[in-house]
């Protein structure tokens, strides 16, 4: 393109699992009813030296309410460099109802498009690995 000189390529090292489940009040068991998966770019921050078993980082820490947004910097793809890969996961209540049958016909769970707010679990751990490029 005309005015630009180089051309960056960002790696989405970041992925958010959200589970989408249904806990039937009768039984007091849930399903998984779907599931989403969102990547991110991010240039992963942590506390040196990296603790292979439990590393601290500064830009993904629930424990310190810190969480991966679209809005840190992206990690970029550059040889030699270092990249940290990780997820995490979230658990969010899906209401399900019932669709009654008709004569001959079987009912079925059909997913309701709500999220019931309220009964959603906030991440609670990110899972960090580090690799050398």
């Amino acid at each position: 393109m005309q005015g630009q000189t180089e051309v960056k390529f960002f790696l989405h090292n970041h992925l958010r699992f959200t589970i989408l489940y249904h806990k039937d009040a009768q039984t007091d068991l849930a399903r998984i009813v779907g599931f989403e998966v969102e990547p991110f770019s991010v240039k992963h921050d942590y506390e040196p030296p990296w603790d292979k078993a439990s590393p601290i980082l500064n830009t993904c820490n629930p424990g310190r309410m810190i969480y991966v947004t679209h809005q840190l910097p992206p990690q970029p793809v550059q040889e030699g460099v270092e990249v940290v890969f990780s997820y995490d996961v979230k658990f969010v209540v899906r209401a399900v109802r019932v669709v009654p049958a008709h004569a001959g016909q079987l009912a079925f769970p059909t997913a309701v498009n709500r999220l019931q707010a309220t009964d959603s679990q906030e991440l609670d751990r990110c899972f960090p690995q580090c690799l050398q490029c």
